[in-house]
């Protein structure tokens, strides 16, 4: 008599879940169970889930939703670095990156709005766009890359034109993987400058 118990209840829970799909119960708190099914057994809800069963009462379940209805989350929205348009602005207006920009102003006052600036732009034309030297001319000073005829071997300089190189790098990756450039743009590249002029 046990034994016939036990496989009716098993037929009636096999029957209540639903078969090769998975569904969402959505909570009064806003979370989402991913359940491969359930039992409503009084006031409280079967749960079965990856992990095993659970128990939670009935009044904390706002929807049962089939998996193919579900819709995540949107994506956070992509948060600009503080002064975006300011060094866009001034990158166009100088002719120097805003990816640069951005990358100088986060190493060197991160972001600060008492720090000034300074002349990045006349660096990178007086060390014919030789980012590393420029970095350098901007942190040590002309005076010391000419000293040295390479980036000053200090610590301080050496950490600075390597984290700025690094930070720039990163949001050089970022932007390419998002924006390929357009074919027309590569093939203008790659053509010797004496057919690029004809």
């Amino acid at each position: 008599m046990c034994l016939k118990r036990a496989a009716l209840l098993l037929s009636l829970v096999v029957l209540a879940a639903p078969t090769l799909r998975a569904e969402y119960l959505v909570l009064r708190s806003g979370q989402r169970l991913k359940v491969t099914g359930y039992q409503l057994l009084g006031d409280k809800y079967r749960l079965q889930m990856a992990g095993g069963a659970v128990e939670i009462a009935a009044e904390d379940v706002v929807a049962i939703e089939p998996e193919e209805v579900f819709v995540p989350l949107p994506a956070k929205p992509i948060v600009k670095p503080p002064y975006r348009e300011l060094v866009e602005a001034a990158a166009v207006r100088y002719n120097v990156d805003a990816d640069l920009i951005t990358s100088v102003i986060a190493v060197e006052s991160n972001f600060d709005p008492k720090a000034l600036s300074r002349y990045l732009r006349e660096l990178l034309e007086k060390y014919n766009n030789d980012l590393a030297l420029a970095l350098a001319a901007y942190n040590a000073g002309p005076d010391r890359v000419q000293q040295y005829g390479r980036v000053p071997p200090f610590t301080e300089t050496l950490s600075y034109v390597g984290r700025v190189k690094r930070s720039y790098d990163k949001s050089k990756s970022k932007a390419s993987a998002k924006t390929p450039a357009p074919p027309r743009a590569m093939a203008a590249t790659s053509l010797p400058r004496t057919a690029q002029s004809q």
